[in-house]
């Protein structure tokens, strides 16, 4: 999701972590109640250093930077194949929603991104 612009945080990280390890019935002592901590998230980022954490940008520099048709054009191909990749071909898992119902200027929180982002 980064790749298009949504960054993950670490407490989505660890969620999805563990959905992952109670789906596969996997259960990892170390972890509470088959979750991830801090520790584990920082090993992680260590193990992974194309990845790095920091705060997202506002919505109004983002867009200064952005707005132009070939970088909306491209957007949309990235979410295409970011569809087509995650087999998301049913028009009822597809849905529409504007900005409104976003946080485009977070105030506080980080977010894992590649480090040459």
């Amino acid at each position: 999701m980064a790749a298009i612009g949504y960054g993950v945080t670490r407490e989505k990280l660890q969620v999805t972590v563990k959905a992952i390890l109670d789906r596969e019935g996997r259960k990892v002592n170390v972890f509470n109640e088959n979750k991830p901590g801090k520790d584990w998230y920082y090993g992680f980022l260590r193990k992974h250093p194309q990845l790095s954490s920091r705060r997202p940008e506002a919505l109004e520099l983002s867009r200064a930077k952005m707005c132009s048709p070939e970088n909306i054009h491209e957007c949309f191909i990235g979410f295409e194949n970011f569809l087509l990749q995650h087999n998301i071909t049913d028009p009822a898992q597809i849905h529409n929603c504007d900005e409104s119902g976003f946080p485009f200027q977070p105030k506080s929180g980080r977010i894992i991104v590649e480090s040459s982002s």
